[in-house]
């Protein structure tokens, strides 16, 4: 209803829309992008969404009292999800950026996540930024007639498939609970699920977004491999 609200005007208009849309189609799923710096202000307007999307860029710096705000909302019923909308693209570190957003959506319970924007290159050509008129974000190279998968694009993949690897696991362990068989791996399974994405996230530097600042870009790819490791223990 309003992109990237901030201001207390904002979120009038929005509880202003809600009531309207649902007193004609209560089906309509609300999505918001919430911008504010002290969510808690605006509680009632995010208690009436369907779908709550934080800047993950901001959500890494703000405090607990922030992140606080939207699980709570998200334990009373509202879905969770995250976005980034930094640019420009090239300067980003495809890890850290690009695939990990992936990893925070595991880490606290999100179920989607989104990029601005595949198809903004700033008005001019991927293949040279220097001459584009404005700044580009997508994360492959546009052309009139083709589309290239970039770093960053290829990193989002990986994230989507990280995430997946963290699903399948959390499958595996929750058919072995039902079946009521003890299970030798188990228990070690269900620590690595726990604990996994934290050991990632908040390793050092990895808060840290641009190409430049150093980190161990390599611990998401150790980590999916003891996924990998576990659910093949769990297979036997």
């Amino acid at each position: 209803i309003v992109d990237e609200p901030n201001l207390p005007e904002h979120a009038e208009t929005i509880m202003a829309w809600i009531n309207a849309i649902r007193a004609v189609e209560p089906e309509v799923t609300i999505w918001e992008d919430p911008g504010y710096t002290d969510p808690a202000s605006v509680k009632s307007m995010l208690a009436m969404c369907d779908v709550l999307c934080p800047h993950r860029p901001y959500w890494l710096n703000a405090g607990p009292k922030f992140h606080e705000v939207y699980q709570q909302q998200r334990a009373a019923g509202r879905k969770l999800e995250f976005y980034s909308c930094t640019g420009p693209v090239r300067t980003l570190d495809p890890y850290a950026y690009h695939r990990l957003q992936a990893w925070t959506c595991w880490q606290q319970g999100a179920v989607g996540m989104h990029y601005w924007a595949f198809g903004d290159n700033g008005s001019g050509s991927d293949w040279n930024e220097y001459a584009a008129p404005a700044t580009s974000y997508s994360p492959t190279f546009l052309a009139p007639d083709s589309v290239t998968a970039a770093k960053p694009m290829e990193a989002i993949r990986e994230g989507v498939e990280d995430y997946e690897y963290f699903v399948l696991l959390r499958d595996r362990i929750a058919a072995i609970e039902r079946a009521g068989k003890p299970h030798a791996h188990l228990a070690a399974a269900k620590t690595l699920l726990a604990t996994a994405a934290d050991r990632v996230l908040n390793a050092p530097g990895t808060g840290k977004l641009n190409w430049n600042d150093a980190k161990d870009r390599t611990l998401a790819d150790r980590v999916r491999v003891e996924l990998l490791d576990a659910l093949e223990a769990l297979a036997r």
